[in-house]
């Protein structure tokens, strides 16, 4: 068996995907390492794709929705960004 090369990468996961790695890895025995490396390794790149699909559009679609608001927000006058925030505040207390 040939050596792979091997690096060090740090993620961020939200609770939800860290509960189903440990529960994989639990079940398994394997670690979180190796979970994570069986099931990239086991995906073509596109299945892979098909299966973050839904995540790439929800991504876009956050990201039109912040432009679309800078647009807006850009196209407003101060006096009415400041009537805005005035609003957002009473409806905090």
């Amino acid at each position: 068996m040939s050596e792979k090369k091997v690096v060090t990468a740090n993620l961020t996961m939200n609770c939800d995907a860290h509960g189903k790695m440990r529960k994989l890895a639990r079940k398994t025995g394997l670690t979180n390492r190796e979970v994570i490396e069986g099931l990239l390794e086991g995906l073509t790149e596109a299945q892979a794709e098909e299966l973050l699909s839904s995540k790439v559009e929800e991504k876009q679609s956050e990201k039109q929705n912040r432009i679309n608001l800078k647009r807006e927000v850009g196209s407003m006058s101060p006096e009415r960004v400041k009537e805005i925030l005035k609003m957002l505040h009473k409806n905090e207390d």
